[in-house]
């Protein structure tokens, strides 16, 4: 895990080709992890689209596939922000638009690199994101899809009560 780790600081600071290494490692190391690849794929994804590797899209619907139906914030988001920067390096609003909804799982926690990276993606690949906003009632950051989905007949994890 602590390979994982290593390969998204790595992203972060733009040293591509040590990411990718380290992040190919973590996988291989881990003995394909299943859901707790979902991180490094996602961030694996990143690195390859931004070397301009092929593959980035095949490890991208991996980590969704993986972090889609798994109802938590980190693997959503980080899936997420993946397929919205592959759409976006594509030009592809509507491929990014697909992840949108994402944006209600991780505004639902405080989560907030993945809030932030979520929305960056989006607003760059062209898709509207609605602001964040804080409660002043319980000091929990949500955007208005987040609110709205709390008015809704499904409870939120997160209330604030």
């Amino acid at each position: 895990r602590l390979t994982g780790q290593h390969g998204c600081f790595a992203l972060a600071r733009g040293e591509l080709h040590e990411a990718r290494d380290a992040l190919e490692r973590s996988l291989r190391q881990e003995g394909e992890p299943g859901i707790d690849g979902v991180q490094v794929r996602a961030w694996l994804a990143q690195t390859l689209a931004r070397l301009g590797d092929p593959e980035a899209q095949r490890v991208a619907d991996e980590a969704w596939a993986l972090a889609r139906d798994s109802d938590e914030a980190p693997r959503i988001g980080a899936a997420a922000v993946a397929r919205a920067e592959l759409a976006w390096l594509r030009q592809d609003a509507a491929a990014a638009a697909v992840v949108g909804p994402a944006l209600a799982v991780v505004d639902s926690t405080r989560h907030r690199w993945y809030c932030g990276d979520l929305r960056v993606a989006l607003q760059r690949a062209g898709v509207p994101a609605p602001p964040v906003v804080v409660h002043r009632s319980c000091g929990i950051r949500a955007s208005p899809s987040i609110i709205a989905w709390r008015r809704s007949s499904r409870p939120s994890r997160n209330e604030c009560g």
